[in-house]
C-alpha cells in the first residue's frame, strides 16, 4: 500500500513493516524504516537516487535498473520502482512506464493532439537525458526543474496562491455586499419596478475586478493540495443586465412616469384646500385687512 504526499510517495506500508521517504523540498534525503534505521540517499539533480550506505545503484538512460541492487524504496527520477512489474507507477499511478521496453504500456490521453505528443507511449519523446516525465503526461526539462528550485521557487508559488485567495475573498464580498430584489415575480411574470431598480444599482457601482492565478501556479495548488477558494458566480448581475438590455424601452417608458410622480408630488402643496394662500397673503377679518399669522 503506498501514501503520497504533495504528489510525492512518502511511505510503503507492506508485510515487513513501512518504509518512509524524507523529502527536503524536492529532494529525496533519507528513508526510514520501521525498524527505526535510517539511510540517507544520495540523489542526482533528477531526484534518481544513486546509492545508500554500503550500496550502490546504476541505471540505463531510460531508468532500467538491476533489482538486485535495489534496497531503497526510490530509484529513477525519485519514482518508486514495482519489484513486480519491473515498472514505475507515474503520475502516483496514472500509467505504468517500463524502462527495459523504454516505453509506458498504456497510452496518453493527452495524445496526440495536446501535451502529450504525438507518440502516445514515448517516454519524454525519446530523450530522457535532459528530460523527466514524473506525471505521465508531459516532459520536464531537467535543469529547468534544477534551476527553479534555486532562490525560492515554492515560497513564491505558496505566497502566489495566498494571495490571490485573499483576492478573491474581497471580490466575493464586493459583489455580495449588496441586496438585491427578484426580477421576477412569483407567477413568473417580469417584476419591471424591481427590475429598474436593481439595473440602475448596478450601472451606478463599479464591477470589482476580478483577480487570476496562471495555470501554473494552479496547477502546482492542485498538486500539493493547497486550497483555491472559489469565485462567487454573480448570476443577478448577468439576469438583470440581460433583462434590461431586453425590455429596454419599457424600463424607460417606467423611469419616465416614476420622474413624473415624484415631481408631481415634491410640488403639490400639503393644504390642497387654499392652494394659494401664504403667511405673507392678506384677509379681511371684521372689518379689518391683516396678515396671516
Amino acid at each position: 500500500m503506498l501514501f503520497y504526499q504533495h504528489g510525492k510517495i512518502s511511505t510503503q506500508v507492506h508485510e515487513q513493516g513501512n518504509s518512509r521517504i524524507l523529502w527536503v523540498q524536492e529532494t529525496p534525503a533519507a528513508q526510514l524504516e520501521s525498524t527505526q534505521s535510517v539511510s540517507f540517499l544520495k540523489s542526482d539533480h533528477n531526484n534518481s537516487v544513486l546509492g545508500i550506505p554500503v550500496s550502490w545503484k546504476g541505471y540505463t538512460p531510460y531508468g532500467y535498473l538491476n533489482l538486485e541492487q535495489s534496497t531503497a524504496l526510490l530509484a529513477f527520477n525519485g519514482e518508486r520502482l514495482d519489484p513486480a512489474t519491473e515498472a514505475y507507477a507515474m503520475g502516483n499511478g496514472y500509467r505504468l512506464y517500463n524502462p527495459a521496453l523504454q516505453r509506458f504500456y498504456s497510452p496518453d490521453n493527452l495524445s496526440p493532439f495536446s501535451e502529450g505528443g504525438v507518440n502516445c507511449y514515448a517516454y519524454c519523446e525519446g530523450d530522457p537525458i535532459n528530460n523527466t516525465d514524473s506525471t505521465g503526461h508531459v516532459k520536464t526539462p531537467s535543469f529547468i526543474k534544477t534551476i527553479k528550485n534555486i532562490g525560492g521557487r515554492k515560497t513564491r508559488k505558496v505566497e502566489r496562491i495566498k494571495r490571490y485567495n485573499e483576492d478573491i475573498t474581497n471580490y466575493n464580498t464586493a459583489i455580495n455586499k449588496h441586496s438585491t430584489r427578484p426580477n421576477l415575480k412569483q407567477n413568473g411574470n417580469v417584476h419591471f419596478k424591481n427590475l429598474l431598480e436593481n439595473s440602475e444599482a448596478y450601472e451606478s457601482r463599479a464591477q470589482p475586478v476580478l483577480p487570476s492565478l496562471s495555470n501554473k501556479d494552479s496547477a502546482y495548488a492542485e498538486k500539493h493540495k493547497i486550497t483555491i477558494t472559489p469565485k462567487s458566480i454573480d448570476d443577478h448581475r448577468a439576469e438583470t443586465l440581460k433583462m434590461a438590455s431586453k425590455y429596454e424601452r419599457m424600463l424607460d417608458k417606467l423611469s419616465f412616469r416614476l420622474h413624473e410622480e415624484a415631481m408631481s408630488v415634491r410640488h403639490t402643496p400639503q393644504n390642497p384646500i387654499n392652494t394659494k394662500r401664504t403667511m405673507w397673503d392678506t384677509h379681511n377679518a371684521n372689518g379689518k385687512w391683516q396678515y396671516n399669522s
